[in-house]
């Protein structure tokens, strides 16, 4: 009887390996997942990035971006690009309209479909400045004939505009690197303007970028009668306006919509006060700022262009660091000040001398 049993027994483990192998595990197939980067932004191209997280269990045939005006853009309905499968991949668009927010999506497809990454927002920029109406302002003119706005705001007048000269007073030439990205730390004292990414189209509106040390130049980067203000004068201008109902509601220190334009800054939906949160109400003081961005030090390259404005003062801090006269981001409503180093590339407002 126990030898019938473990033949019994035999018969059924051989059985059960039998439909084991007939029957094999399926695995289901997803759809990809991929990772969206929006790397640079003109008034009409964008430069995007994707990379790929999961291929859904199946291999990737195709990859891209698509983009709209609208949230959640899909390859069925809004523009797209399609290329070649890879782990990661960067693409360029074009025909953009200046000054517009972007919904950016990336996608793969493999058998089992279509999958969506991350959507992106970005504003291209600024074609034109937009200053406040309702103000009059005032012309300067600098060594090369570059004419920018002026604003009278409390006892001073400031130009309304960030300064893009490229020549010191007397005519002598500031200077740029070779390449927008050289490591300039290990210079002495450098002297150097550069637009930003290197594109000089976009330094008409945006104005360049300037180390301290060109800055606080005797020759002077300013048009005669104007100078880099001090830290001091800076403060003079932000306590003005917070003293005199330029803070959202019409009091506080929250000044910064008073400051900027109504275009050209990113979006924040959430944030009541904020830069970006209602653009409409902004630039009640004139001084029209737009979000120029900066460049880092070493090769950290240039940050926040549609997001932040930071401009120099003339007032050292150490050997190494320089006042800030102020600086400002879309999501907040203040302005901030504080030290930068003196390598790095921030934008330049001229007050007038008295």
């Amino acid at each position: 009887m126990k030898r019938l049993i473990r033949i019994s027994l035999m018969i059924l483990l051989i059985s059960i390996s039998v439909s084991c192998e007939k029957k094999p595990i399926v695995q289901s197939v997803g759809t990809p997942y991929v990772r969206t980067y929006i790397i640079s932004i003109t008034q009409t191209t964008a430069t995007f990035g994707g990379l790929v997280l999961t291929d859904g269990g199946d291999p990737i045939f195709s990859e891209g971006i698509c983009w709209s005006t609208n949230k959640d853009p899909t390859i069925e309905q809004d523009s797209s690009i399609e290329i070649g499968p890879n782990s990661s991949f960067t693409g360029f668009i074009s025909s953009l309209n200046p000054n517009t927010l972007y919904y950016f999506r990336t996608f793969a497809k493999n058998s089992a479909g279509t999958g969506y990454g991350n959507t992106v927002t970005s504003t291209t920029l600024l074609s034109e400045i937009k200053f406040n109406p309702n103000l009059t302002y005032g012309i300067v003119t600098d060594i090369e004939n570059n004419k920018y706005k002026t604003i009278n705001i409390g006892t001073q007048t400031w130009m309304a505009e960030n300064l893009r000269a490229a020549k010191y007073q007397n005519g002598d030439l500031i200077g740029t690197t070779s390449f927008p990205l050289v490591d300039i730390t290990n210079e002495h004292n450098p002297k150097y303007e550069w637009a930003y990414d290197g594109n000089e189209s976009i330094s008409i509106l945006y104005g360049s970028l300037y180390t301290w040390d060109a800055v606080s130049d005797n020759r002077n980067v300013c048009p005669v009668g104007w100078h880099v203000p001090t830290h001091d004068e800076w403060t003079t201008l932000t306590d003005y306006l917070v003293n005199n109902g330029f803070g959202f509601g019409g009091s506080g220190n929250k000044i910064a919509k008073s400051m900027v334009t109504t275009s050209g800054w990113e979006i924040d939906e959430t944030t009541e006060g904020s830069i970006g949160n209602n653009l409409s109400g902004n630039n009640s003081s004139g001084f029209s700022a737009i979000p120029t961005g900066f460049r880092g030090i070493g090769t950290e390259g240039f940050s926040y262009i549609g997001y932040g404005a930071y401009w120099w003062s003339s007032t050292e801090q150490s050997s190494d660091l320089a006042w800030r006269g102020c600086y400002m981001f879309f999501s907040s409503g203040s302005v901030y000040d504080g030290a930068s180093d003196k390598q790095g590339g921030l934008s330049v407002r001229c007050i007038q001398n008295h």
